[in-house]
């Protein structure tokens, strides 16, 4: 038995994939938490150590370490807008 690459969105997505996410997730985490301690001057070199992944992962998902600061950022601003959202959810006028 084979396994399809996810197709549509209802499909799962296969072992690929899921990696690929895990990754792409662990390199964020390792950002959002430099920039939480201030450090926005780290080598990629540290970062990937810090997500326990490899150097070449971090070109397969970004390439520089700029564009992933700025996934990171925006990372955190779509989870803070779903809180909000999730907060807000039961008000007629969201001014309230």
């Amino acid at each position: 038995m084979t396994t399809q690459p996810a197709d549509g969105p209802g499909d799962q997505p296969n072992r690929l994939a899921r990696r690929k996410q895990r990754t792409r997730a662990a390199l964020i985490a390792a950002a959002q938490s430099f920039i939480a301690a201030g450090k926005l001057n780290v080598p990629v070199l540290e970062i990937t150590q810090a997500a326990d992944v490899g150097m070449g992962s971090f070109y397969n998902h970004f390439d520089s370490k700029e564009e992933l600061f700025e996934a990171a950022l925006t990372d955190v601003l779509d989870v803070h807008a779903d809180l909000l959202d999730a907060y807000t959810k039961s008000l007629d006028d969201p001014a309230e």
